[in-house]
């Protein structure tokens, strides 16, 4: 086998590894354009450990209110706050700041189509993701 044959078959293999393809709040697709999910429901769940939360991508209906469960698994403050988009510091929902090992349940009032973004606010650059509205 060239080199070249042996470089064209890792990339196909990687493309399939990585491939597309619909995902669900619980189980998202990642690949190269990024976190995908799709909405099965008006409450999404997510948790915190170890500096990281444990999905990178929560949907979940257009125009209706939601509830996202979250769980902190450590003794570090975090919480949930949804953003404008990637770039942005304006909240369009900001949980409370839970310390855990403790579960709280955030009750969100419903949002416009779109893609925003989610993080921590005490952890904003460890813990973030994708929140998609559809």
């Amino acid at each position: 086998m060239t080199k070249t044959m042996f470089v064209a078959m890792a990339i196909g293999l990687t493309a399939v590894a990585c491939g597309g393809g619909s995902g669900n709040s619980d189980n998202p697709t990642i690949g190269a354009a990024g976190a995908t999910c799709t909405a099965s429901g008006n409450q999404v769940s997510i948790s915190a450990d170890n500096l990281k939360y444990d999905k990178t991508c929560l949907a979940v209906p257009a125009n209706q209110d939601f509830t996202i469960n979250f769980d902190n698994l450590e003794g570090l403050p975090h919480n949930v706050v949804i953003l404008k988009d990637k770039g942005s510091s304006a909240s369009l929902f900001s949980g409370d700041i839970v310390t855990g090992p403790k579960k709280t349940a955030y009750q969100v009032k419903a949002m416009a189509p779109g893609t925003y973004r989610f993080n921590c606010s005490v952890h904003p650059t460890q813990m973030k993701g994708t929140f998609i509205v559809q």
